[in-house]
């Protein structure tokens, strides 16, 4: 005879208990390992990011946000990719989760920060870049609300300043938030970038000792691993010291100039996209390098300046006019003469006229922007006058006798100027 099952009170409430206990594992087991997997994705993604590996990092963090769409890390490291790319409104919208979250908000007010200053910097019209300028302000403010001791908040604040400009407030304003920062606890790469990149622009400002402008520009690049805009500030900040440089005594810093601008090269050959936000700082580089070794003179820099101004024909000979066009007057009339320096010590090389009549057509379309320059008026009379055109120097030489009134400096110059045009005259 079978025995008949019979589910009593008791039976029925230990198989539920039972249900119940297995359905609360699996479902433990489910978020264990749905968390493994967010992270595991999260931890990829950030090894990616580390070893420039961009490409792959958006498939990992997607991956996680499959699993986890409110993961703060994958969130953060996907907004900072957005502004990186310059998709600044996705980047808004990515941080603005995280702010309306109920996760620590700090990181994503610096990443909002963040965004109004690349705006400000990118934005033609100065009332509305103040005004983006204002809003990055307010996000690295609230940062620091939120943790007081958060380098990457101050940096952003004294970059937003820097960006309202020479202004003696501002600048002043800048040094001190700089001067905030806190070394002792970590910072992420991007914000020592920007420390170094920050600090390089506000030597520039304060027209500080070029040596110091370059180790800052220097370090922000050896930071960001490649990055050309970087790359551009940091060539010119060296085409600035090389003309401070004395190069009849450091050979280690002619070859440490020199093997940049052999680099550039490289790098243009490899990457032909970066040539056009290379190519003026690297004319002024080469100029300011040819320059320097040529006023200290040496036979035995002859074969160095010669290569270097070789190089440099490459970029004006038949496209100075489109290359001055996009600059600043100051920049543009500061790049004309030098290059008419550069043409003038080719002239003396190579003992050819055609050097100097091309120095001299530079040095006067320079004059057509700026006719009161002393180093434009003062490079035009001395050109002439070894032409033998006497009667044209003289008035150039009186233009810059005129503008050395204004410094002590070309007040001095211009009466080595005038022993100058004595001693020609007593040919």
């Amino acid at each position: 005879m079978k025995k008949q099952l019979r589910f009593t009170t008791i039976s029925i409430t230990e198989i539920s208990s039972a249900g119940v206990l297995l359905i609360i594992s699996i479902i433990l087991l489910w978020s264990s390992v749905s968390k493994w997997f967010v992270q595991h994705h999260v931890n990829n993604a950030i090894h990616y990011y580390d070893s420039n590996q961009r490409e792959k990092v958006e498939g990992s963090l997607h991956s996680a946000l499959s699993w986890d769409s409110t993961n703060i890390s994958a969130l953060l490291l996907l907004a900072k990719i957005e502004t990186d790319k310059g998709n600044l409104d996705k980047a808004e919208e990515l941080y603005t989760r995280i702010i309306n979250s109920e996760a620590d908000k700090t990181n994503a007010l610096i990443g909002l920060g963040i965004i109004y200053i690349k705006r400000a910097d990118n934005e033609s019209t100065t009332a509305t870049a103040l005004d983006h300028i204002a809003k990055a302000q307010k996000h690295f403010q609230k940062a620091l609300s939120n943790s007081s001791s958060s380098s990457e908040a101050q940096i952003g604040i004294a970059n937003a300043h820097l960006l309202e400009g020479n202004i003696k407030e501002t600048v002043q304003t800048a040094r001190d938030a700089f001067g905030k920062v806190d070394f002792s606890r970590p910072i992420i790469k991007e914000s020592l970038i920007d420390y170094y990149a920050g600090v390089g622009k506000l030597m520039l400002l304060e027209a500080a000792a070029p040596d110091e402008m370059v180790k800052r520009f220097r370090s922000a690049y050896q930071y960001s691993q490649g990055s050309i805009s970087l790359l551009a500030n940091l060539i010119n900040a060296e085409a600035e010291w090389a003309m401070t440089i004395p190069f009849n005594k450091p050979v280690s810093v002619e070859a440490d100039l020199n093997n940049r601008i052999s680099g550039i090269i490289t790098l243009w050959q490899s990457n032909p996209e970066v040539y056009k936000e290379l190519e003026i700082p690297t004319v002024n580089l080469i100029t300011s390098v040819a320059t320097a070794m040529g006023t200290s003179a040496g036979a035995t820099r002859r074969d160095s300046i010669e290569n270097n101004l070789d190089l440099l024909s490459r970029f004006f000979d038949s496209k100075l006019e489109q290359i001055i066009s996009d600059l600043s007057k100051e920049r543009r009339t500061s790049l004309i003469n030098n290059i008419a320096i550069s043409m003038e010590y080719r002239a003396l090389l190579k003992k050819d006229q055609l050097h100097r009549d091309n120095a001299i057509k530079y040095l006067k379309i320079a004059l057509s922007i700026e006719p009161d320059d002393y180093a434009l008026n003062r490079n035009l009379a001395v050109l002439l006058r070894k032409k033998g055109n006497i009667k044209e120097a003289t008035i150039f030489y009186k233009k810059a006798a005129e503008a050395s009134k204004n410094t002590k400096s070309t007040s001095i110059d211009i009466e080595k100027l005038n022993a100058y045009f004595k001693q020609e005259d007593k040919k």
